[in-house]
């Protein structure tokens, strides 16, 4: 089973890519003075380590959550995302899908730490975690 991770990561993410940008392509735009915007992978590792290609086992936690609960679809077996090299490019791909747009990026971040705080809520009181 999947760790729930704190949906407070996919929120900081959110404002990440609120107030940075979002990137396509790589983890984030770098200008040489400034990390600018950032893709939702980056945006995920920014806002938990402060630099959007550092990644930590929270972060990582963060990925596969992403992938298990909110990108399934995408991802439509198991196969196929490790075929990809795993969740950090199974996110990246995902994110830098031609047709993606912002919005898609913060819905699916906000899916995501709604699906965490569930899990956790329901794992405090002894139920199910439904994601």
């Amino acid at each position: 089973m999947t760790t729930i991770p704190n949906p407070q990561i996919y929120r900081n993410a959110i404002d990440v890519i609120r107030e940075r940008g979002w990137h396509q392509g790589d983890f984030f735009n770098d200008d040489g003075v400034a990390i600018g915007g950032c893709c939702i992978a980056g945006a995920i590792r920014y806002g938990t380590n402060g630099y959007p290609s550092v990644p930590s086992d929270a972060t990582d936690e963060a990925e596969m959550w992403l992938v298990e609960k909110v990108l399934g679809a995408y991802y439509f077996d198991w196969v196929m995302l490790w075929a990809s090299g795993g969740c950090a490019d199974a996110v990246g791909k995902w994110n830098d899908a031609p047709d993606r747009t912002k919005a898609e990026v913060i819905a699916a971040l906000e899916a995501a730490a709604t699906a965490a705080e569930s899990a956790r809520a329901a794992s405090q009181t002894g139920g199910e975690g439904r994601g």
